[in-house]
């Protein structure tokens, strides 16, 4: 009996361990930018990370104290190693050096969650509890501006852009930046969207279909267009990725006729819907944008940096320095070949290449043995490589790299990744995470 009541008491405590470490750890991925309502202070926010990251390691000591310390985990380790230096050689002063450190205590924290599968759906289960907070109060208070402005926008976040967003009858929801907000809903959709794609048949599939829906229409009112086109790409290449071994004429009729559909109410609705024809008038506008020809001279910018240090580039986050704006360039690519050079920026994109090629192994081989791998595994595997396309790809106009709320789920998808292909390779037909 003691025996029994000591595994109890010990089922309890990973309950509560797991979601109060990845909580610590990961939060503005959860709560966006509510967090700097509540953690405004940088050393704080790193001191709690750190909490996060011992909890975690403590957690599952006889894990790590057992883990085989293969060569591609050497590899990873190295590669963050040298993205941390380079974090490090970056702007200076009491606030910099403070968020120089949460950037390498949040790549830490990926080295440690890898290869522990059990923190992997703890994490899914926080972000859609929070996912349907920010697909509700995005449609809410797109129509209560009442409420809008008296519990949120200038009450929150003082030096916001919010009578901006409601002459362009657009939302940012509860964060302090429309973008911010677009960066939440790509996220829930594109967790729902793997949920939904991983069902089985003889699951209810009605309730992600009513989520997703609902997370779209929030996403037009939000009025992001990069954050929208992004994830829909990554969904689109992880769903095809995902059947490809059960690919045939009329499965492709079905998908063909289902995009047909998909666009043919996108008309609709455009028609009948003022909401969604000024979402759309948002992207044939895009030659007159103020916003995106703002961009053109950041990167020109960005480029002369370059061309100035082409070795090891200016420093972290230093372009915000040489921005009359104070901005980052707006493309992640750009901005790490300024920023670290032509050194810097290859350590990135191996670290960016190798992981969305280990995503694509996962979903390949989950999708080649299904039938031996639980729903949540292909949903993992297929959320981790459809955030991966697209960070990438949202990357080309945003700066997916230096937001918290991209950054976070990036690295957690990189690190589901990594854990899968290990055990994957070690036991593959036996993983109960």
């Amino acid at each position: 009996m003691k025996i029994d009541l000591d595994r109890k008491w010990i089922v309890k405590i990973s309950n509560i361990i797991y979601p109060v470490a990845l909580f610590l750890m990961f939060t503005e991925s959860y709560i966006c930018s509510l967090y700097d309502v509540f953690f405004n202070n940088m050393m704080v926010n790193d001191m709690l990370i750190l909490i996060g990251i011992i909890l975690l390691a403590y957690h599952n000591k006889t894990h790590h104290l057992k883990k085989r310390i293969s060569k591609e985990f050497l590899k990873i380790a190295l590669v963050i190693v040298l993205i941390c230096i380079f974090f490090w050689n970056g702007r200076t002063g009491s606030y910099s050096t403070m968020l120089n450190i949460k950037y390498i205590l949040l790549y830490i924290a990926f080295l440690f969650c890898i290869n522990d599968g059990e923190w992997i759906n703890y994490n899914m289960k926080l972000v859609s509890a929070f996912s349907l907070i920010f697909i509700f109060t995005t449609i809410w208070l797109y129509f209560d501006t009442n409420s809008y402005y008296r519990f949120f926008a200038y009450k929150l976040y003082p030096y916001g852009m919010f009578d901006y967003y409601q002459s362009h009858q657009i939302t940012s929801g509860i964060t302090d930046h429309y973008s911010h907000n677009g960066i939440m809903l790509a996220n829930s959709l594109i967790l729902y969207t793997s949920s939904l794609i991983s069902k089985t048949k003889n699951s209810s599939p009605w309730k992600y279909y009513i989520i997703i829906v609902l997370n779209i229409v929030a996403m037009i009112m939000c009025g992001k267009r990069a954050q929208v086109i992004a994830p829909i790409i990554g969904i689109i290449w992880g769903y095809i990725i995902f059947n490809w071994t059960l690919s045939s004429p009329k499965k492709s009729f079905k998908f063909i006729v289902a995009i047909i559909s998909v666009v043919g109410v996108f008309y609709f609705v455009s028609v009948v819907s003022p909401v969604f024809d000024n979402y759309l008038h948002r992207f044939s506008a895009l030659q007159s944008d103020g916003n995106l020809l703002a961009r053109y001279g950041y990167w020109e910018t960005a480029i002369e940096q370059f061309r100035a240090h082409p070795i090891f580039g200016i420093g972290w986050l230093h372009f915000r320095s040489v921005n009359l704006d104070g901005n980052d360039p707006h493309n992640i690519y750009i901005q790490l070949i300024c920023e670290t050079g032509i050194v810097g920026a290859c350590i990135f994109g191996l670290f960016y290449l190798v992981s969305l090629y280990t995503a694509y192994r996962n979903l390949r081989l989950v999708s080649e043995n299904r039938t031996f791998y639980s729903n949540d595994i292909q949903r993992n595997c297929l959320f981790s490589f459809i955030y991966q396309v697209f960070f990438l790809i949202y990357g080309i106009s945003g700066n997916p790299q230096t937001l918290f709320y991209s950054l976070i789920p990036y690295l957690i998808s990189c690190a589901i990744a990594y854990t899968y292909r290990w055990k994957l390779k070690e036991n593959p037909f036996e993983i109960k995470n």
